[in-house]
């Protein structure tokens, strides 16, 4: 039996009626990632493991104290070749006598070949320790002829510096065809083939910390001197000379 149409709406009110059931909200859950377990790597072999007892702390070695040893040697008092004239090419010699000092190494224990430079030149010293001076019962000691250093122009118009035997360029004023020229310059020199016999002074242990120590020491005792002489503080303070050409004693000409 088919429902009439009063049935039909009396059934729909009647569910639209009835309660609703809240619903819990709806929230978005990201999907939970697993986390890969990693395996412990090993240190390479080279690596030491720490465990264990207690190491004792690593040895610290200080620069100041490294020492190295130090050979002075005295080159006697020998004659040098000067020249004092202020003509170019036309060189004066004097002799004079010097002497020089040599120390093994520098302030850093880096060894030296060279004296000390006196008169504008140096000499090569070299030590035998294998073989015994029979005068001085020390080493044997060889000083080299006399050098100096020079500078020279290269092709790319860049300068160097050479180690050169000392030596004055001589011209007899002539040209070529025998005419008077005070710039010709002839290919004939005067070297100066000097030396000096040596005598071992000793040797010491140093070090960087003891060459300051020194210098400081070195300091404080011209400090002493400058406040008892006031007047050596003036030296560095003396007016310069005005700047006029000088023609130095090896011909070349400078201003001041």
């Amino acid at each position: 039996m088919s429902e009439t149409k009063e049935q039909k709406e009396a059934r729909l009110n009647a569910r639209l009626s009835q309660p609703v059931a809240e619903q819990a909200p709806v929230t978005e859950q990201k999907p939970q990632v697993q986390q890969r377990q990693q395996p412990a790597q090993e240190l390479p072999k080279h690596f030491e493991k720490l465990d264990g007892p207690a190491q004792p702390a690593p040895r610290i070695v200080w620069k100041a104290a490294k020492e190295f040893r130090h050979d002075l040697v005295k080159c006697q008092v020998g004659t040098m070749l000067k020249n004092v004239s202020y003509k170019k090419y036309q060189p004066q010699i004097e002799e004079v006598a010097h002497e020089h000092f040599f120390h093994s190494v520098d302030m850093q224990g880096n060894p030296n070949r060279y004296t000390q430079m006196v008169g504008g030149h140096f000499h090569e010293i070299l030590i035998d320790w294998d073989r015994t001076d029979p005068k001085t019962g020390g080493p044997l000691i060889t000083c080299g002829p006399a050098l100096h250093e020079v500078e020279r122009r290269l092709k790319s118009g860049r300068t160097k510096k050479y180690i050169e035997p000392v030596q004055y360029e001589v011209a007899d004023g002539m040209d070529e065809e025998g005419e008077e020229d005070d710039d010709y310059r002839a290919t004939r020199y005067i070297v100066d083939r000097h030396s000096h016999p040596c005598t071992y002074e000793g040797s010491e242990m140093i070090s960087e910390a003891k060459t300051l120590e020194r210098q400081q020491q070195d300091k404080a005792r011209l400090a002493g001197m400058i406040k008892a002489q006031p007047e050596l503080a003036d030296l560095s303070k003396a007016a310069k000379p005005s700047p006029v050409d000088t023609t130095q004693n090896d011909g070349s000409v400078t201003e001041a």
